[in-house]
């Protein structure tokens, strides 16, 4: 399971550098350092339609997504 991060930063961190984590979703607006984090870890990332904000959810990975 992947912690939230309105937990606290450091260990929303160690749960995305935790090699067994390899997805991460959100609906949410990231704050900024939270934002930079996930940029750099899960680097393969789709935006699809859904009830997150701006109706986007963000669906990222560690890994290339397989078509």
């Amino acid at each position: 399971s992947f912690i939230h991060y309105v937990t606290d930063y450091v260990h929303f961190k160690k749960m995305a550098e935790d090699p067994r984590v390899i997805w991460y979703v959100n609906a949410a607006p990231l704050p900024e350092p939270y934002h930079v984090l996930v940029d750099q870890r899960f680097p393969y990332q789709w935006h699809c339609p859904g009830n997150g904000h701006n109706g986007i959810i963000l669906v990222a990975s560690k890994k290339k997504f397989q078509y």
